[in-house]
């Protein structure tokens, strides 16, 4: 008895949809003329809308002129992210119109090497250490950020010679350093 009562209860709730459905089904003109609808709606709508990418790349040179202090010093690739991120939030969009979330991970490793690549701008952006190099006869270990970075390949300055011997070869060539070695992968 109940589950007849059940049963009517959800067939009167859905009536008309199923009656929607049933004329769909048979291939009524409803069906183009909702179809049309919808993709009208979010054409529409996909076109208002003010994208991520969008929004960032409006702001990105204010936001690295005041991460970097007028461009007289490296700014880090967050401290752009975070110059930047109000004015991203506040104009970006979904297809909704709802303010969409920016995360740090695409800013600094897509929408800002995009950014810088795309319009050729020479900016002194560095990124944090990601992992480290121990050089194998020295256990010399340097962490694998820009800056560090620069300062090892600074550290190592290259040294020619004619004279070659065991003595001037220790010194024109020394077991540390990236030079005569893998300074190629370190840029």
């Amino acid at each position: 008895m109940k589950g007849e009562m059940l049963l009517k209860a959800v067939e009167s709730v859905t009536d008309s949809w199923r009656k929607q459905r049933k004329k769909e089904e048979r291939g009524r003109p409803e069906v183009k003329a909702r179809r049309r609808k919808i993709m009208y709606c979010a054409a529409y709508e996909y076109s208002e809308r003010v994208t991520i990418k969008e929004a960032a790349y409006a702001c990105m040179e204010e936001a690295y002129m005041k991460a970097s202090a007028g461009g007289t010093l490296p700014a880090h690739a967050r401290q752009i992210m975070y110059a930047a991120r109000p004015t991203i939030l506040e104009n970006a969009q979904d297809r909704y119109g709802e303010p969409l979330e920016l995360r740090s991970e695409y800013f600094t490793q897509t929408l800002l090497p995009d950014y810088v690549a795309e319009h050729g701008v020479a900016w002194d952006v560095v990124f944090d250490a990601r992992g480290h190099l121990t050089e194998p006869h020295t256990d010399l270990t340097v962490p694998l950020g820009t800056l560090d970075v620069r300062w090892y390949n600074g550290k190592m300055r290259e040294k020619r010679t004619d004279d070659v011997t065991w003595s001037t070869v220790k010194e024109a060539y020394p077991t540390y350093g990236p030079n005569h070695r893998y300074g190629a992968v370190l840029f």
